[in-house]
């Protein structure tokens, strides 16, 4: 039970992907970081129990996951486990909501312009190689039917916030 951030991994008593996979901010490309981990596998041990032992991945918040460490988790799972397969075998729930708040990614500190094209892990080649089972919910358990707050929300979900929203808000 994982989730980028310690408050989100925090709010559903689980840890974050950094302090699961236990590699630091992993900056390391995901060959040299499992080089790391294959050679010393005493000094990895949780790392490794991570990648070979996990059969449930849950993530919470996923869209707040970068693209470059999911593409990592997605290496370090199939090396570790010897399977070719999205993230070694390993199976995935991912909880989210695209309207909310993205990952944040590194720019070239040379170059302030620079965007890289995978901006969300759904931009990723893990992620096209995963089959991908979506359930949509669409009832909400913190605001009731008829609050006004739930129908703005709403609105700027779908990016079309009314003039009375507006003045609500």
């Amino acid at each position: 039970l994982c989730a980028p951030t310690g408050i989100a991994a925090y709010n559903i008593n689980g840890e974050t992907l950094h302090r699961k996979l236990a590699l630091g901010l992993a900056q390391d490309d995901p060959v040299t970081l499992f080089k790391m981990i294959a050679k010393s596998k005493m000094k990895y041990g949780r790392t490794w129990k991570f990648l070979t032992g996990t059969q449930i991945l849950i993530i919470d918040e996923y869209s707040m996951v970068s693209p470059d460490f999911f593409n990592k988790l997605d290496y370090l799972f199939r090396k570790a486990r010897n399977n070719n397969d999205p993230f070694g075998g390993v199976r995935l729930v991912m909880v989210g909501d695209w309207t909310q708040l993205g990952p944040i990614i590194a720019r070239d500190r040379n170059d302030p312009e620079e965007r890289t094209v995978e901006r969300f892990v759904v931009d990723t080649e893990a992620w096209a190689r995963m089959k991908i089972c979506r359930l949509f919910l669409n009832r909400s358990y913190r605001q009731n039917e008829g609050d006004p707050y739930l129908d703005v929300l709403n609105e700027i979900r779908r990016g079309e916030l009314s003039e009375q929203s507006e003045t609500l808000l």
